[in-house]
């Protein structure tokens, strides 16, 4: 149970759930998209120690963290019904803090990263990402759009500073100190929990906590609507590539643009996520547009933008390219829950995002490491980038298919 104390909605605390709320859900968002600076500093540490295929073993330390916040996010959702926002986010700060530190004592034990930064950070990063989300719609319970908006800018926010600062920082003192600071960093979600005090008069926590109830009686509603699963699987193929350039381009850059940042382009991306977000939500809503549709048209677009990556030799395209592809990034984000809504019911939109993620998790975690493999094998990220632009492609395509059914 939370603390009997309770604000009422829109007051003066409500400001500092917000602000809590977006340094929460920010940091822990922006951290995980900018592990490709950990990447290129991680991959180069590995290859000179000469480790074999450094490049694949170095992209599954991230891309484990991807997958550890999406596939346990249902239950981080189950934990804060139980116990709490404010304990639950506090429990994933300090279990993120922890698994960071500990990576810095780890750098040439790759293996045990996957363990320490991949599993415990990802682990930490949902239980304080999940939480935080709840908590801010319990004080804006009537503003939904506001919500999404919050979590757009923080998102965008903290992934446009984070991979420089980062960058500065590894150039300045290393990678273990780095990870240390960010461990530091990390246990601001800690103090932003003990702000996260139920509002009395919100009526949303009864309506998750009945939903939570009724989640077995309407799982099995999913598991046989056929357009859901036709959706599911459509996508499952397309994020295989999904979060290939997250880690990959800072590396990118260093091989086919060396006077230049890698780190800018997920900086462009950010942005425009943040942007692509917000405005592809709200006119969405407005038109009432074809949801699907703009998630298959997203999808593409995000392909052609890797694939074309693969082929650029000027610095302009790689920075254009970015900001394109962030921008229909954020465009396929905001689609995921008003299409679940569609395809699943009011009642049962709860349950199916939570399995999206949860299914989704397994291939955003494959794409950088076989990523990686293939630079491993050809010493060229044309067939990395190539990996990336087929699945998300074919998926986007394979979404007609849910017409059908």
């Amino acid at each position: 149970m939370e603390s009997s104390w309770a604000p009422t909605e829109r007051g003066l605390w409500a400001w500092v759930v917000g602000a809590a709320s977006f340094v929460s859900t920010g940091l822990c968002l922006g951290l995980v998209n900018s592990f490709g600076v950990f990447y290129a500093a991680l991959q180069e540490r590995l290859a000179a120690n000469e480790i074999p295929e450094p490049s694949s073993k170095a992209a599954l330390v991230g891309s484990l963290t991807m997958g550890v916040l999406f596939a346990f996010s249902p239950a981080a959702g189950l934990i804060a019904g139980a116990i709490g926002a404010r304990k639950t986010t506090l429990l994933g700060g300090a279990v993120a803090s922890i698994g960071v530190f500990a990576s810095s004592y780890l750098i040439q034990e790759v293996e045990l990263l996957y363990l320490t930064y991949g599993v415990l950070f990802g682990l930490g990063a949902s239980l304080s990402y999940t939480p935080s989300l709840t908590i801010l719609g319990l004080y804006l319970e009537s503003e939904v759009n506001l919500v999404n908006g919050i979590v757009a800018v923080a998102s965008a926010t903290f992934t446009a500073i984070l991979p420089h600062v980062l960058g500065l920082c590894i150039a300045a003192g290393g990678l273990e100190w780095t990870l240390r600071l960010v461990a530091g960093l990390l246990l601001s979600v800690v103090l932003a929990a003990l702000t996260f005090v139920v509002p009395r008069e919100s009526t949303l926590l009864l309506e998750s906590n009945s939903s939570t109830a009724s989640a077995r009686s309407t799982l099995p509603l999913i598991w046989h609507n056929k357009k859901f699963l036709t959706w599911v699987s459509a996508t499952v193929v397309a994020l295989v590539g999904y979060y290939i350039p997250y880690v990959h381009l800072p590396k990118f850059v260093s091989i086919n643009f060396p006077n230049h940042d890698g780190s800018v382009l997920i900086t462009c991306i950010g942005v425009a996520f943040g942007v692509g977000r917000i405005v592809y939500g709200q006119v969405s809503n407005l038109i009432d547009a074809n949801r699907l549709l703009l998630q298959q048209v997203s999808l593409v677009i995000v392909g052609g933008c890797c694939l074309a990556l693969s082929a650029i030799s000027e610095w302009y395209w790689a920075i254009a390219l970015s900001l394109l592809m962030g921008l229909f990034d954020g465009c396929f984000i905001s689609q995921i829950a008003p299409i679940a809504v569609e395809l699943c019911g009011v009642q049962s939109a709860h349950q199916a995002v939570a399995l999206y993620f949860a299914v989704c998790s397994v291939p955003i975690a494959l794409g950088p490491p076989l990523a990686g493999y293939l630079f491993d094998r050809t010493g060229t990220y044309y067939l990395p980038f190539v990996l990336a632009s087929a699945p998300l492609v074919s998926g986007g395509l394979a979404l007609s298919f849910v017409k059908c059914c």
